[in-house]
């Protein structure tokens, strides 16, 4: 929110198989949508349009917060027994935080939060991109059935990119069949194509 390959598979593709969640940092909005169809679920998707229009996760003030008591720890070198069980501790403090902060950022809810934020306008924009079919969107990202391709392209069409979008194989040949001008349709001034008639 999708490009990836499978609808159930690719909207969850962030989390693992036993159910946790993967932790990573994250990614600028271009890297998700700057290129379709997009690897991406349809989740990080939304999210990365939601993070380009300038909207956080609610765990963005705690992050903050955590980078600040990062920023505020200081440990001076002293050869003693004591000052080293205190730098440590302090050691462990700060991997523990940065730790926290690694989850935060990569952390499913928060991409969940922003995909749900985001997901009435996406539903509208699959009334407008080619092969769309907001009766697909369902409830939710997770509840989504429809095609890949289109939710990737209405998933670009929500957001607000900074950077060209590279449009290849399938997305490519949907948007020139579609006789209908790429810029306006995806609402980005820079649309580029590529494969669009060999399948790349």
């Amino acid at each position: 929110m999708t490009g990836a390959r499978s609808t159930q598979s690719g909207s969850n593709r962030e989390d693992s198989e036993d159910g946790s969640n993967v932790v990573r940092g994250c990614p600028a909005p271009g890297e998700v949508l700057g290129r379709l169809p997009a690897d991406a679920g349809l989740r990080r998707q939304l999210a990365a349009a939601a993070r380009s229009r300038g909207r956080t996760a609610s765990v963005a003030g705690e992050i903050a917060d955590i980078e600040a008591e990062l920023a505020g720890i200081e440990v001076e070198p002293v050869d003693l027994t004591a000052a080293r069980r205190r730098v440590a501790e302090a050691t462990g403090e700060i991997e523990r935080l940065k730790e926290r902060v690694a989850a935060l950022r990569g952390d499913v809810r928060a991409r969940r939060e922003l995909a749900e934020a985001m997901y009435p306008e996406f539903r509208r924009a699959l009334a407008v991109v080619p092969s769309g079919d907001p009766s697909a969107a369902g409830t939710g990202p997770g509840a989504y059935d429809g095609d890949p391709v289109a939710a990737s392209l209405a998933a670009v069409r929500t957001a607000a990119l900074d950077g060209p979008v590279e449009l290849r194989g399938s997305a490519a040949r949907r948007i020139e069949e579609s006789g209908r001008s790429p810029r306006s349709l995806l609402r980005t001034a820079d649309v580029r194509f590529r494969g669009a008639r060999d399948g790349r």
